[in-house]
């Protein structure tokens, strides 16, 4: 039996490490340690994966482009975040600096 699932009500989409070694991850020129907190109050911390000509190579403009998901490596399990879900990226290090104020 199949199941439609709209695509725009999605928030993540987990590729579990163990069906990672029979598929191919994405290509990534860049990795970024993030944090990434959505609208659900999850938040998410691992490796933005993206690519990008070099006059496109920061975080913000893969952020900006019109892709629906971002990729984010979390424990050698990838998670496809949709980006319409996501209330705030911040770096690891921003991520740290706050916790410790905290």
């Amino acid at each position: 039996m199949a199941c439609l699932v709209n695509r725009d009500a999605l928030v993540v989409v987990t590729q579990l490490a163990t069906t990672l070694a029979r598929a191919a991850p994405p290509p990534a020129e860049r990795r970024q340690r993030v944090a990434v907190e959505l609208r659900v109050g999850i938040l998410l911390e691992g490796e933005v994966l993206f690519s990008g000509a070099p006059s496109r190579s920061r975080l913000s403009d893969h952020l900006n482009e019109p892709s629906r998901f971002l990729a984010l490596s979390r424990g050698g399990d990838l998670h496809f975040i949709h980006k319409q879900q996501v209330v705030r990226v911040a770096e690891a290090a921003a991520v740290a600096r706050i916790a410790e104020v905290a």
